[in-house]
């Protein structure tokens, strides 16, 4: 990401962080639809392919971000 960078080191923390994100968005979008408000519409959005921040956190966290989408299932608005 353009202006971003992170020194992740040997500080786990970083990572784990970088998982709980992922996770949350990954729950928003599953949770009932008055979950948290517009979480399911934000977490949709952040989870698309071409999402810049998605691909930042999945560097940071040592994933895929292609995988992460691959496990995203589309929802009626979608």
């Amino acid at each position: 990401m353009d202006g971003m960078s992170l020194h992740v080191g040997d500080d786990g923390g970083y990572r784990a962080l970088a998982a709980a994100v992922i996770w949350q968005a990954m729950r928003d979008l599953t949770g009932p639809a008055d979950y948290g408000g517009g979480s399911a519409r934000s977490a949709q959005r952040f989870l698309q392919s071409g999402d810049p921040w998605l691909r930042f956190w999945c560097d940071v966290a040592g994933c895929d971000a292609q995988y992460v989408v691959g496990r995203v299932r589309p929802t009626e608005d979608q």
